[in-house]
């Protein structure tokens, strides 16, 4: 709980720092704009000292500032574009959610929400409205993915039977996974997709001779989780696509896959543990089984989903290299 507090607590500071200070604001400068929104440096600083504060948290080793920094573009990039579609699809986030997740936070750290917000206002003023925000996006995000990814996905009765038989008929496994993705834009051409193959054979070839897994992940992967080292977390054989879920059930912890090839790209996953998981039960059984198989579909569209909406989007980079932020 501590360690959470602290993590929630130093985001907010980092994240405010950039704007203190009417200098800092003079000094601000644009890296890149998205559909006529700008994204400052001051963003880009922020997000960066937290993703280095993360991966030296998990002891992988940066990259070096330049690659690091635009990866966290990449991921400012998307994230304003998942924004804007929210918003101009209407979609809102009340008051009341964002408060909900705040006292869920709140709770978890062993406050109630109004000692939570004092303790965050008390190490910098304007934090906890901070959070609020974060919280907000993310929601909006959330949604957004929900209508137009997890709702257009089929689920036939026939499917959720099968997945019943699965989760209630025992040997199911939970596998913690991390992953290197190579994503292919949404219409490649097949140059791309012979260049993309190639890379991914060439760093499939260094894991085998002994290259750190999550640092490979951190410069080379276009997943969502690549500046986590490619961390997935633990997932039930039930929630893994069934191109992953092949391809690990023989693995021994610390073992890779060959390189996979999906719609969205080129996959390369490392087993980093297994353990049996626990039979699901409950009379709501069948709309928790419907909900599981939507969000397992989504996952396998989700990288596609997202590099629609980046080829379709006006993105301009003004990002000077060698990059002025330093480790």
């Amino acid at each position: 709980m501590k360690t959470l507090f602290r993590t929630l607590t130093l985001l907010c500071l980092l994240m405010l720092l950039p704007a203190t200070g009417w200098s800092a604001q003079l000094l601000d400068r644009i890296v890149a704009v998205v559909n006529d929104q700008p994204i400052l440096e001051s963003e880009l600083d922020a997000a960066t000292l937290e993703a280095l504060r993360q991966l030296r948290q998990q002891g992988i080793t940066p990259p070096d500032m330049s690659t690091l920094r635009r990866k966290v573009l990449d991921n400012l990039i998307l994230r304003t574009i998942q924004l804007q579609r929210a918003r101009q699809r209407g979609i809102q986030v009340t008051d009341e959610e964002v408060n909900a997740q705040l006292a869920r936070i709140a709770a978890a750290n062993g406050l109630p929400l109004d000692a939570f917000r004092q303790a965050l206002e008390a190490r910098q003023p304007g934090a906890f409205e901070q959070l609020h925000n974060q919280i907000r996006d993310q929601l909006l995000i959330e949604k957004l993915r929900q209508l137009e990814v997890v709702r257009r996905i089929d689920v036939t009765e026939q499917d959720i039977d099968q997945y019943i038989s699965q989760i209630t008929g025992g040997g199911q496994k939970r596998y913690h996974l991390r992953q290197i993705m190579l994503a292919l834009p949404s219409a490649p051409t097949p140059e791309q997709v012979q260049a993309l193959k190639k890379q991914a054979e060439n760093l499939h070839r260094q894991l085998q001779q002994g290259a750190d897994f999550a640092q490979l992940a951190v410069r080379h992967s276009n997943g969502p989780n690549a500046l986590k080292g490619g961390d997935l977390g633990w997932r039930s054989s039930s929630e893994l696509p069934d191109l992953f879920l092949q391809a690990v059930q023989p693995l021994q912890p610390g073992q890779i896959t060959p390189v996979l090839r999906s719609p969205g790209g080129f996959h390369i996953l490392k087993l980093e543990g297994v353990e049996d998981a626990a039979p699901q039960v409950g009379d709501d059984l069948r709309q928790k089984a419907a909900t599981k198989l939507r969000l397992r579909k989504a996952s396998e569209l989700l990288t596609l989903w997202l590099r629609r909406l980046r080829d379709e989007a006006n993105v301009k980079i003004y990002l000077d290299d060698p990059a002025t932020l330093k480790p």
